[in-house]
């Protein structure tokens, strides 16, 4: 007698029913017909960059940057649009993708259906140190996003 044969008669095909109505649930309004049903946005600005850190000119002279950056969702049904990846392209100053340095990035917590991240990036005097960013958001909806200097 095998595995399959101690099931009791119907308790495979109740359990199958009962994972898929979970997974309807989990789904909700934004995947009710499967994958297709869900379109992923790339947003970013026109802009050549979206964000500057310029170095101290003078030398040895340490300054921890900090700025702010904010994703408005542009329709708030059913919890706003969700951005699900950040990608931070940088640049140096003449606008040269730059692959060695890779700024931090902090999510924050998210309120009134807004997402919040910081990005953090060190100078230490050398013109070399100051570096321009352009943001891409990977969403599931559309919206906006902005950026503030904090320091």
């Amino acid at each position: 007698m095998g595995p399959l044969d101690r099931i009791p008669e119907k308790a495979l095909a109740r359990e199958l029913a009962r994972r898929s109505a979970e997974g309807s649930e989990l789904k909700g309004s934004f995947q009710a017909l499967g994958s297709q049903s869900v379109v992923t946005h790339r947003i970013f600005s026109t802009n050549i960059f979206d964000l500057q850190f310029t170095a101290s000119t003078v030398a040895d002279t340490i300054i921890f940057h900090q700025a702010d950056i904010e994703f408005v969702p542009g329709d708030m049904t059913f919890g706003g649009a969700f951005s699900h990846r950040l990608f931070v392209r940088v640049l140096d100053t003449s606008n040269n993708v730059i692959t060695y340095i890779d700024p931090f990035l902090e999510r924050r917590i998210t309120a009134d259906g807004k997402q919040k991240w910081s990005i953090y990036h060190t100078t230490f005097g050398y013109p070399s140190d100051s570096i321009r960013m352009k943001f891409y958001f990977f969403t599931t909806g559309t919206g906006t996003f902005t950026t503030s200097v904090v320091n």
